[in-house]
């Protein structure tokens, strides 16, 4: 019996008739003559392969292959496990009216009307507090973890094709677009996928890469499913995988692609310390190809060649990318240093065949942002606001008297940053925007994940500058604000609060979407320094019943964020560990009272854990660079060693203590170098309406205005109690903690406890 090329394309389930023999196999056609190999292992007689067979309808299709297994007296699965199976997780045969399983012990034989209109339905999540996300859905993974939990750490990728497939598609549907990792054409990828020309096309280590990446997405899916908030401290699916892919890429030297890859897959795994190797190796080997230069040939008019082309940039731009968030604002820490990729930035552009308008990172100086976020796709757009965050970081490490203005200045580079970043938010394409009618075409394109991190992005850059207009937050050029008027001070604590209520606001919008919106483990870091703003702005700067209403709101919504999503080893315990002292301190102890088991016991860290100085080693807690230090640390400890820094060195930060804002911000600003002019180039912050105006700025400082929607919280907030302490009190206790609050060192005030977080008599 002839078939047609469509059948033998056909992937089939088949089981043989021995009942001794349970194990069902996916075949297809190998097109072999004068017969296929698949058949012969199977015991199935091969008609042969015909390759002039006309095509038939989808219903002859599946006739004629029924007829092929009956004739060899195998019995093809059918889709759909029976209930009973399904339950207790035995290979159903699938066949009607009942399957052989349940025919033999006599049970009743039930087939779920729809078998897959469950599929993403989980038990309501209860979180402590209650709160409006209580009838939140939890998602279920795509198919069994548990069944193939041996597969994912076994030291080969699994032989078949529907688990392989269902790796790929994990990688592609969440990690694709996320830290620019579009540099694989997807397309291309599942056509080799298809022809199982994958190894030969894009090489082994490549698809060991993408797998081990989908393991994780798929792994913690399933921790989500069945309610679990952390991974287990040593399971690590994938994880042979991308070993076996590092050996091969380190002995070789020239597989970037892998090589990104395995960063990425390392910081998802906290293997931070490997991460951080791993991007120095990958900026070298970039240099050695010469990927990060100009090309001559770059007008060429072979649509391969440009394709190919802007591939390898894409490439460039996510090695940039890595290295910028390892070092975390640290200049001795990123290979690349102060330098920029001479290449063009990734641009909106569905055909990368063709040609299109050349943008560079450098031209932000230049042509403006402006002009280039319209044209920019994605990872254009976050790579030009990951750039103008570093600056900022970069910015609040220096000491004021380094500045050549003032930072109220309309020239300084602080003004400046604010005004970009808040022009690529006002210009950023349509199908980047997040409201409503936006989300499910995006949850339809798999990108939600990656224009959620954008959108967190784009406000951490501004309240991550700001934040040192707030009492705690003792950066180095914090002390610059004692030489501003309080009308300044007061347009950047506004701000700076606009921009991580929104961030708070993210959060509570992608809850009700299940895991995908928090794909990027930089949301969490963003919403934690988001709380910690708009906990220290309530207490410090403005109080009102309104104000501690929605703090109050944003509180319980990231308390539950953590306890719902935080994976890293230790659980949502070093997240809880930073928010639960704040919310115990600056009153909202009832809504905190709900988690408090889920934060540290105590709070007796190493004090000497930051050395040197600000620059390289006094970053967040949080940071790739900090978390790989402490991995290293870990490690020497577990080995009995000790460096000479770890024995000898003490915290240093190399700033004066900057003065409580008791005795400045209370009292008109002294002598001013650089005047704050409220007309016509700054805002006023007077009485705003829900739904505020924010003042942006364009590169010719001409004031422009957007208003943004207003933002939402929880429409029923318990009771506040009253709280005895006095703002006063608040500023003196966010001064004495700065430490905890700028570094997330381990100086809490010495009275700190759970039970008693002010001492009687501290007012």
């Amino acid at each position: 019996m002839d078939l047609p090329e469509d059948v033998k394309k056909l992937p089939m389930r088949v089981q043989p008739t021995d009942e001794k023999a349970d194990i069902a196999c996916l075949v297809k056609c190998d097109r072999s003559l004068p017969h296929c190999t698949n058949c012969a292992r199977l015991g199935l007689n091969c008609p042969g392969y015909d390759v002039e067979t006309q095509t038939k309808s989808r219903s002859e299709i599946q006739k004629s292959a029924e007829s092929i297994f009956k004739a060899s007296g195998v019995e093809k699965r059918r889709v759909g496990s029976c209930s009973e199976c399904r339950s207790s997780k035995h290979r159903c045969t699938r066949t009607r009216p009942t399957c052989r399983r349940c025919d033999v012990k006599g049970l009743a034989c039930v087939y779920p009307d729809r078998p897959e209109s469950n599929r993403f339905q989980g038990q309501p999540q209860v979180f402590p507090g209650g709160s409006e996300f209580q009838q939140f859905q939890v998602l279920n993974p795509i198919g069994d973890f548990e069944a193939d939990r041996d597969l994912y750490h076994a030291q080969n990728l699994p032989n078949q094709p529907s688990l392989r497939l269902k790796l790929v598609t994990a990688f592609f549907d969440r990690s694709y677009h996320l830290r620019c990792l579009d540099f694989i054409d997807r397309q291309a990828f599942m056509e080799s996928f298809e022809r199982d020309s994958i190894i030969q096309d894009f090489g082994e280590p490549v698809l060991l890469a993408v797998c081990a990446l989908g393991a994780r997405h798929l792994y913690l899916d399933y921790l989500f499913s069945i309610g679990s908030t952390a991974p287990a401290p040593d399971e690590f699916p994938g994880q042979p995988w991308a070993e076996k892919a590092r050996n091969e890429v380190l002995s070789e030297m020239n597989n970037p692609t892998a090589m990104v890859l395995l960063c990425d897959y390392s910081l998802r795994t906290d293997q931070n310390s490997l991460a951080f190797i791993l991007v120095s190796f990958l900026y070298r080997v970039i240099r050695l190809l010469g990927l990060d230069e100009p090309d001559e040939l770059l007008h060429s008019n072979d649509p391969a060649f440009t394709l190919q082309r802007n591939i390898e940039n894409r490439l460039v731009w996510a090695c940039f990318f890595i290295d910028l968030f390892m070092a975390t604002a640290g200049e001795k820490n990123t290979s690349w240093g102060n330098r920029v990729p001479n290449i063009p930035l990734p641009t909106q552009q569905s055909n990368r065949t063709l040609g299109f308008p050349k943008l560079y990172l450098s031209d932000i100086e230049t042509v403006g942002v402006m002009q280039m976020t319209p044209n920019l796709d994605l990872s254009g757009i976050v790579l030009m606001t990951v750039r103008l965050r570093i600056k900022g970081l970069h910015l609040i490490r220096k000491q004021p008297q380094s500045l050549s203005v003032n930072i109220c200045d309309p020239s300084s580079a602080f003004i400046k940053i604010i005004q970009q970043v808040e022009t690529i938010y006002r210009l950023l394409p349509r199908h980047l925007r997040l409201d409503d009618d936006n989300i499910h075409g995006l949850k339809r394109s798999q990108s939600l994940g990656g224009v959620f991190f954008l959108h967190f992005l784009i406000h951490a850059a501004i309240f991550d500058l700001t934040r040192v207009s707030l009492p705690g937050f003792a950066f180095p050029i914090a002390r610059a604000f004692q030489s501003v008027s309080t009308e300044f001070s007061s347009y950047c604590q506004q701000r700076c609060r606009f921009h991580a209520a929104r961030a708070i606001d993210l959060v509570r919008k992608g809850l009700q979407h299940g895991r995908t919106p928090f794909d990027d483990m930089f949301t969490a870091d963003a919403a934690l320094e988001a709380i910690k703003i708009l906990i220290i702005y309530n207490a410090t700067v403005d109080p009102s019943p309104d104000i501690s209403r929605q703090t109050w709101g944003d509180v319980q919504t990231t308390l539950q964020f953590f306890d719902l999503f935080h994976s890293s080893k230790d659980g949502p315990k070093s997240y809880m560990g930073t928010l639960l002292p704040l919310c115990y301190i600056f009153g909202f102890r009832n809504a905190a009272e709900p988690y408090r088991t889920k934060g540290p016991i105590s709070f007796t860290e190493n004090p000497a854990e930051l050395t040197g100085s600000a620059e390289v080693e006094h970053l967040s807690q949080f940071a790739p660079f900090r978390r790989a230090r402490t991995n290293i640390k870990r490690s020497q400890s577990a080995a009995g060693s000790k460096t000479p820094s770890s024995q000898n060195e003490q915290l240093s930060l190399v700033m004066q203590p900057i003065p409580s804002l008791l005795d400045t911000s209370m009292s008109p600003a002294g002598n001013e170098p650089h005047p704050f002019n409220l007309q016509p180039d700054y805002p006023s912050f007077a009485a705003q309406p829900s739904g505020i105006s924010i003042p942006l700025y364009g590169n010719d400082n001409a004031q422009t205005v957007v208003t943004l929607d207003p933002i939402t919280h929880p429409s029923e907030t318990p009771a506040i109690p009253q709280s005895s302490m006095t703002m006063r009190d608040y500023i003196r206790a966010a001064d004495e903690m700065s430490g905890f609050l700028t570094w997330q060192t381990s100086d809490l005030p010495p009275w700190f406890t759970y039970d008693n977080p002010f001492p009687l008599g501290y007012n």
